[in-house]
């Protein structure tokens, strides 16, 4: 589990949780929004929403869930996360 350094992500309850499943969690390093892959597929979904217009909120909601899906299914996402993070690791062990 990716883990950017907000508190909660380090709570008892979370580290109870993810010792009773087994997950081991990925600390992300301080102020680095680049390595955490839901910032980059939310620049993409924000660059792909802002030309577009919706005429009601249940319009808006659908092409949020359908860019947001399209986006996450990408495995460019994942790739380039996995070969910075990798890079992170070797830098800071």
């Amino acid at each position: 589990m990716i883990c950017d350094n907000f508190s909660s992500h380090f709570s008892n309850y979370v580290d109870e949780v993810v010792e009773r499943l087994n997950i081991r969690r990925v600390r992300l390093p301080r102020y680095s929004p680049d390595l955490n892959p839901i910032e980059q597929i939310w620049d993409s979904l924000k660059r792909d929403l802002s030309p577009r217009d919706a005429p009601d909120l249940d319009t808006l909601h659908r092409l949020i869930t359908d860019l947001f899906e399209k986006h996450a299914q990408r495995l460019s996402f994942a790739e380039a996360w996995i070969e910075r993070f990798l890079e992170v690791q070797k830098l800071c062990p």
